[in-house]
């Protein structure tokens, strides 16, 4: 008599990926492909820029450019359309992929309870490091104090000292952007697997 002893192996994740590829049309695959791979080469980091003719970093927030890479496929004509978002940050897509100047309306800061704000004008004063939670060129500008506002008195005075400050802060500024090109890229990384994904469903 002869025995045998059969081992198998199921590979749930593998078979998923095989199952969708072959119910999903080749269109939305292509198009899925190009938008993985734009977003995994948007990288993140907190302070540096990425250098010309690289694809952008992303500072990691919740409207960031990475997030906003999506694609439509419209089955019925036959088209795809793949890019970031307009709700949420394609303007800024778009000067990153083909470069140019970008006009932009600044912001005046928001002060309330719980946050801090500047609460006077003193000759010499520097905010001491580690102090604030934010520590940008505004909170530490020499000469204003800042500090953690407690009552409906001191929102009122930090934004009364911020008009004062900053008046300029609402002013319409133009920001220029090299070419950080990152989806034509990532269409020219994905040619051959696009072709071989239509190459077999018309096989």
């Amino acid at each position: 008599m002869i025995k045998t002893d059969v081992k198998t192996e199921f590979n749930q994740k593998a078979l998923k990926k095989h199952a969708w590829r072959r119910a999903t049309p080749p269109l939305q695959q292509a198009a899925s492909a190009i938008a993985r791979s734009a977003k995994a080469s948007i990288k993140k980091s907190a302070k540096k820029h990425a250098q010309p003719g690289r694809p952008p970093y992303t500072r990691g927030q919740r409207r960031s450019l990475k997030k906003s890479i999506m694609y439509y496929v419209d089955k019925k004509a036959g088209w795809a359309i793949i890019g970031p978002s307009g709700y949420a940050t394609g303007q800024t897509g778009h000067f990153h992929e083909f470069g140019g100047a970008q006009s932009i309306k600044g912001k005046r800061r928001k002060y309330e309870i719980g946050k801090t704000g500047p609460v006077d004008i003193r000759d010499d004063y520097v905010t001491k490091p580690g102090r604030l939670k934010n520590s940008s060129s505004r909170l530490t500008q020499k000469g204003v104090v800042f500090t953690m506002l407690t009552t409906p008195r001191m929102v009122q005075n930090a934004r009364k000292l911020d008009r004062e400050l900053w008046p300029d802060a609402e002013k319409w500024h133009k920001r220029i952007y090299p070419k950080r090109p990152f989806m034509w890229p990532a269409a020219k990384k994905n040619w051959r697997k696009m072709t071989k994904i239509f190459a077999d469903a018309t096989a």
